[in-house]
């Protein structure tokens, strides 16, 4: 997997003094060596940005992935699709809960997530889309 720097898609909102950490979604504030060596930590905000309703679809993925590409990290659903639209072959996109995504090309089938016995999972919540949202041809049909 790809580290991806932070982008002004998911910013994490700490209050001065502190450090935000992506990975971890948390401020950090280290104190000087002449202070105790002690950790303040507080939680941090991120910001949600939901996805248009129309131009994407929640719950589905789809397949085949696009030749030659694998798992990428992304911070959210936005970064996935940049990241997408960045590739001259890839079509959509598909945003997994836990940073996951994964590119396809245009020759793809949308298929809807399913979980074991009515259990919860993450394709459930699985963001899928075109790389440009604007291309009504391209959007999800379900």
């Amino acid at each position: 997997d790809q580290e991806r720097p932070a982008t002004t898609d998911t910013p994490l909102l700490c209050g001065a003094g502190f450090e935000c950490s992506v990975t971890s979604s948390i401020c950090v504030r280290m104190l000087n060596a002449a202070e105790p060596t002690t950790i303040v930590t507080t939680t941090a905000t991120a910001v949600v940005d939901p996805p248009p309703a129309d131009s994407t679809v929640v719950g589905y993925y789809y397949t085949p992935l696009m030749s030659g590409t694998g798992r990428v990290s992304a911070l959210s659903w936005r970064d996935c699709k940049d990241q997408c639209f960045s590739q001259l072959y890839c079509a959509h996109f598909a945003y997994w809960p836990g940073g996951g995504c994964f590119f396809q090309g245009s020759n793809v089938t949308l298929v809807k997530a399913e979980c074991d016995a009515g259990e919860t999972c993450a394709g459930l919540q699985v963001i899928s889309g075109p790389r440009d949202l604007a291309l009504q041809a391209f959007w999800p049909k379900v």
